[in-house]
């Protein structure tokens, strides 16, 4: 027998527990310390499930769905386990831009009986309604038009209403735009052109016209065109070699936009890189950390500390998917690195983020040494689309810090747990929340988000929905246009740090990197619902002007 269960505003009976804003655990929720809410949910066995079910809510407010996810894996009664999880699909139901059905369903099918799921050969099938996704018997999902599309009207709005100005409107590239229109096919034509002429792309072609965010990708089926669009401004080299507008935000580069569509073509999007400790040298900094060394004083600290980071070395730098003496690799790998030093307390953070380190209690427990993964990856809600499929937006963010606790054998091997400690989720979680304010304070994170985003349009245009709609394929660019290469990186001291807790030293290491998998966010867009300002951006994209036109770019 089949069953069926769909996801949209659920209305279970069930008991609740009373109205207690005062309760011990409720508190300890509305102050987004979770960590205490589950210490003192699991004094409590009797109400623990639907304390949990609370707790899950909170995090999926909070934005944190992997810890909403694991509360909601500790309930045990299955009628409650149901009005906890439709609690968070009429949460996501009632949310700004949608409901985030594709991590609503992830979370379902991983916890209620999770074998039992069409995608695992089981008998269950999960869909969504009113909007969202469908996902068949065969696991395949697919885009579903809902009810709500208001959002997908104005984004229309915006594609039809920017009309490309007249030939005889002169515009300067180094004049602020608060949206900018780049035409990949007429930029390819141009380049084109220059090379067959034997002329170098302009300063404008190599920045695509200072644009420094895309924030919407528009397909003209009508014209045989595909526009990127977002602000632009002048741009100038920072005192670190950067080119950066006059924001501060590193402007688009072309070369990097060439990289990724090779990449989506050739890797389907796959991309990243991984800076990992050698096994060797975790096993000696294993059994060094292991050795009694009585009281340190203060200034044999320092000593110490410098010892633990000459045992563990050097790490190994892997890049996959790109060049990785490429810009996009070599991005890849300093804002993982940067990561870390902010996660250990080596560099300041930004707004309010603390490092791990300056996070941890100070009646905690310290282990000998602890290794955590820390990773960067698409944020799985960072592209939406109108309903034709020819206008797709960003998210105002799209870069996401993941996180797991690794468990260390004697020999150095480390096995991954699939789990990360509560400390640790929620200093994924203030890093992430915080991303904005720290790509203002240090530009490698705008460069990474930049590059997360043309990965996007890379991705979109490999879709067979597009290739579809529109005959360009990118192909003189990806064949012809080659990026600049540099020293491929290789290795980088270790990251470590201490701190002394209930008179103990806590020496903590991480790894980690960038993983990006573009095929899975392209192909779980959600339907646009828009409020205006993306049809009127979309509309403003739109060209009459016949090809003989020489302009790929316009405000």
């Amino acid at each position: 027998m089949r069953f069926l269960i769909s996801i949209g505003v659920l209305c279970v009976a069930s008991q609740l527990l009373a109205q207690t804003d005062d309760h011990p655990v409720q508190v300890a929720l509305n102050s987004g310390n979770f960590e205490q809410a589950q210490s003192l949910i699991e004094k409590m066995p009797q109400q623990a499930d639907q304390w949990r079910g609370r707790m899950a809510l909170a995090q999926a407010k909070d934005g944190d769905f992997e810890s909403a996810k694991n509360s909601l894996r500790q309930i045990q009664d299955s009628s409650e386990l149901t009005r906890a999880s439709g609690e968070i699909a009429n949460h996501a139901q009632g949310g700004g831009t949608g409901a985030d059905f594709d991590s609503l369903i992830n979370l379902i099918t991983s916890t209620v009986e999770p074998d039992s799921w069409d995608d695992v050969g089981g008998p269950g099938t999960v869909q969504s309604f009113p909007g969202g996704i469908d996902v068949d018997a065969k696991g395949v999902v697919r885009r579903k038009v809902g009810q709500k599309a208001s959002r997908s009207r104005q984004l229309n709005i915006v594609r039809d209403t920017a009309k490309k100005p007249s030939r005889s409107t002169k515009s300067d590239v180094n004049a602020s735009s608060d949206l900018r229109m780049v035409s990949l096919p007429r930029l390819e034509r141009e380049l084109m052109l220059r090379v067959a002429f034997g002329e170098k792309p302009t300063d404008a072609m190599r920045h695509l016209a200072g644009i420094y965010e895309v924030q919407y990708l528009f397909i003209f089926p009508e014209t045989n065109d595909i526009v990127i669009a977002g602000p632009a401004a002048s741009w100038s080299a920072n005192a670190e070699g950067q080119l950066v507008t006059d924001t501060g935000r590193p402007v688009l580069l072309l070369e990097d936009l060439v990289t990724l569509l090779r990449n989506a073509r050739e890797q389907r999007g796959r991309f990243g890189c991984s800076i990992d400790p050698k096994q060797k040298s975790l096993a000696a900094t294993k059994a060094f950390l292991e050795k009694p060394t009585g009281t340190l004083k203060p200034h044999q600290t320092k000593r110490w500390v410098k010892q633990i980071r000459e045992t563990l070395g050097l790490q190994d730098i892997s890049v996959y998917g790109v060049d990785a003496r490429s810009h996009v690799g070599r991005v890849l790998v300093e804002a993982d690195y940067h990561m870390k030093l902010v996660g250990m307390g080596l560099e300041p953070g930004a707004g309010d983020l603390k490092s791990y380190l300056a996070s941890i209690p100070a009646n905690a427990i310290p282990k000998s040494m602890d290794v955590m993964r820390w990773w960067f990856t698409l944020h799985p809600g960072s592209l939406m689309q109108n309903t034709e499929g020819t206008a797709f937006e960003f998210a105002r963010q799209c870069v996401l810090l993941q996180t797991e606790n690794e468990r260390l054998s004697e020999t150095g091997k480390r096995t991954h747990t699939g789990k990360a400690s509560e400390l640790n989720q929620k200093y994924a979680h203030s890093f992430t929340r915080e991303y904005p304010h720290l790509a203002r304070e240090y530009p490698i994170y705008a460069e990474l988000e930049n590059l997360f985003r043309m990965s996007l349009v890379a991705g979109v245009l490999q879709s067979p929905d597009v290739q579809s709609q529109v005959d360009w394929k990118a192909g003189w660019l990806v064949d012809a246009v080659k990026s600049a290469v540099g020293q491929q990186p290789r290795e980088v001291p270790s990251i470590v740090n201490h701190r002394v807790i209930n008179r103990r030293h806590v020496v903590v290491g991480v790894s980690g990197g960038v993983t990006v998998n573009v095929a899975n966010v392209v192909r779980d867009m959600k339907l646009l619902v828009d409020d205006g300002k993306v049809a009127s951006a979309k509309s403003s994209a739109k060209r009459d002007v016949p090809n003989v036109d020489s302009s790929w770019w316009w405000d």
